[in-house]
């Protein structure tokens, strides 16, 4: 996931655990190896999405219908969802559990990214 930084010649960034849904702004294509690497495909999230999110823990009912932050470890270079049964109210609950994946076995939650920034379909 990046976030939309628009700072020092940069546009976009690595999502964090700290990220919001005023910063997610899409799913990075290609793997950023250090700074020599300028270019990175972006997918934006749009609200009308559904995606399927690798999780931290095994995926129960009790992580449906709750909003979930970015998880601090990363697997296989990217970020994935912290899921527990505890809503984040806090605008850092980016992640909306709305059912689980059964069909692949990997642990994933299917659901909605709460990002603002691709609320516009014609992107930024």
């Amino acid at each position: 996931m990046v976030d939309l930084a628009l700072t020092s010649g940069v546009a976009v960034t690595p999502s964090l655990t700290t990220s919001t849904g005023t910063m997610v702004f899409g799913i990075s294509q290609d793997y950023c190896d250090g700074a020599s690497d300028s270019m990175v495909r972006v997918t934006q999230i749009l609200p009308d999405q559904i995606w399927a999110a690798d999780c931290a823990n095994t995926p129960v009912t009790a992580h449906i219908g709750v909003r979930h932050i970015m998880s601090a470890v990363a697997i296989d270079r990217g970020l994935v969802i912290y899921n527990t049964a505890t809503d984040i109210a806090t605008n850092t609950g980016i992640f909306l559990g709305l059912a689980i994946d059964t069909t692949t076995g990997t642990g994933k939650l299917l659901g909605r990214f709460m990002t603002k920034l691709g609320a516009y379909s014609g992107g930024l």
